[in-house]
């Protein structure tokens, strides 16, 4: 599974998932599954959709290889090349 994962982001915010959000389905169509709370959470993102996950969940992807980005403005930097 841990293949098809693009990435593991940290979000400390609904804005921030939703900032997420926006800039992937503007790349592709895509599915969410956020909550509508505020605060710190780990959300693994997959071309087609992005989830809440856990942190023994990602842990162990970060530890099999998956990147892990500590913000929503690294994981967009990071995919436009910056």
């Amino acid at each position: 599974m841990s293949k098809v994962i693009e990435g593991i982001v940290d979000t400390c915010s609904k804005e921030e998932r939703l900032e997420l959000i926006n800039y992937v389905s503007s790349k592709v169509p895509c599915i969410s599954v956020i909550s509508d709370l505020d605060g710190f959470s780990l959300v693994g993102v997959h071309k087609n959709t992005i989830g809440l996950i856990g942190t023994h969940v990602a842990k162990s992807l970060v530890d099999s290889g998956v990147k892990h980005f500590l913000s929503v403005k690294e994981f967009i930097n990071y995919h436009k090349g910056k």
